[in-house]
């Protein structure tokens, strides 16, 4: 596992197994299961480096981009209250900073994985928590899917930008 990516693609595999054998003189005869086991991990990881390249091959122009973000944080909700408009417009300005200065972001602007980049990171490390400390709120995320919710749905507003 390299970040929440790799790991949604882990979990959210179809393939994905778990195999324990325990130690023991017999052990050996347990190698054929452990190399079919093998073979399901570089599965995910092949799959997952297809989605990675597919997406760094998808431009992104700074017109979509900018886009993306008025309907992704949703500002320009004429029924939003104040407050929330103010909170929508720092998401929006944290994203923003995160697509063209960030080292996590930066190199893949202009790309989809970069928005996927951008939004995955200010989940992870801006978004606000409450109820909870970060890390458990990340935590809940990978466990739940709901980094592959995020993904999902990051996706789906890029697509119809």
């Amino acid at each position: 596992m390299v970040c929440d990516n790799t790991l949604s693609a882990a979990l959210n595999s179809s393939d994905a197994a778990r195999l324990k054998i325990r130690h023991s003189r017999n052990s050996l005869a347990k190698l054929g299961k452990v190399r079919e086991a093998l073979g399901i991990v570089h599965q995910v990881a092949d799959i997952f480096t297809s989605q990675v390249e597919r997406l760094t091959r998808q431009p992104v122009t700074e017109a979509q981009w900018q886009r993306f973000v008025t309907v992704y944080c949703g500002t320009n909700d004429a029924k939003a209250s104040k407050r929330a408009l103010s909170n929508r417009a720092e998401q929006a300005d944290q994203l923003n900073r995160l697509w063209t200065s960030d080292q996590r972001v930066a190199p893949w602007r202009g790309t989809a994985y970069g928005v996927l980049a951008a939004t995955n990171t200010y989940a992870h490390h801006y978004a606000p928590v409450r109820g909870a400390t970060r890390a458990e709120r990340n935590a809940e995320r990978l466990v739940t899917g709901k980094v592959y919710d995020l993904d999902h749905h990051t996706l789906q507003i890029l697509a119809a930008v």
